[in-house]
């Protein structure tokens, strides 16, 4: 995933100037060196030139902890519409790349919440590459992205559908756990994981609808939320 790539990649400078991490790497959520599916993570950071007094170990545990670990969830007013444009548009170059329709679909009235932007950013962006790393090779691949309201829950949702392969009913139930990727050794089973992370941390959910031979539909949604203090305890 893209938020992988980057946490690998500010990682390998850190370790190459011989500076110690910084406390935005040491995240407290920390995890068993143990648990399987480690090795792949320090495969993909076996190539680092570090100095040879920094234990591999810590270095393991460094990717694995930044990977997992999600950020404070900082609550502001903000547009959803907005963060899947941004989503969007980072991802167009790659789509390009891919040979992949990218259709966005933003719904006209979407009414602003309070929600971690950051944060929504990063569980879209992970679906998003997910679905483009299920296409990759796909003929006339497509991924749409849309969003809404619905009035009935009172929720916002942002819906990523691929034309895809499909997912096989027996991975749908371990879809979000840790260290399990439908990509083999190319996926570190955590992108998913994190993006439901951050879901219910906003009271939400990430469900998934798909079939061998359908497409796949991940559908993020979480409740609308005007304000952080109960109507009762309101001064007007």
């Amino acid at each position: 995933a893209a938020h992988e790539r980057l946490v690998l990649e500010r990682m390998r400078k850190a370790l190459q100037g011989g500076r110690v991490a910084s406390q935005a790497l040491l995240m407290p959520e920390v995890v068993d060196l143990d648990e399987p599916g480690c090795d792949r993570l320090e495969a993909r950071i076996a190539d680092f030139e570090v100095p040879d007094h920094y234990p591999r170990k810590r270095i393991r545990s460094m990717g694995r902890v930044s990977l997992l670990a999600t950020r404070a969830t900082e609550l502001a007013l903000a547009d959803v519409n907005q963060v899947v444009k941004e989503v969007c548009e980072l991802m167009q170059g790659r789509a390009e790349e891919l040979s992949i329709t990218l259709d966005v679909q933003p719904a006209a009235r979407v009414p602003k919440s309070l929600f971690d932007a950051e944060g929504m950013h990063r569980a879209v962006l992970n679906i998003v590459t997910n679905a483009f790393d299920v296409l990759d090779g796909e003929p006339h691949g497509k991924v749409q992205v849309l969003t809404g309201f619905d009035s009935v829950d009172e929720q916002l949702f942002i819906e990523v559908i691929d034309n895809g392969p499909g997912i096989p009913d027996e991975e749908l139930p371990r879809l979000f756990s840790l260290f399990e990727s439908t990509k083999g050794a190319r996926g570190t089973g955590l992108g998913l994981a994190v993006s439901q992370k951050i879901l219910r941390e906003h009271g939400g959910e990430i469900s998934v609808e798909s079939a061998p031979g359908q497409r796949t539909r991940f559908r993020l949604a979480w409740p609308l939320l005007m304000w952080l203090t109960p109507a009762a305890d309101r001064p007007w």
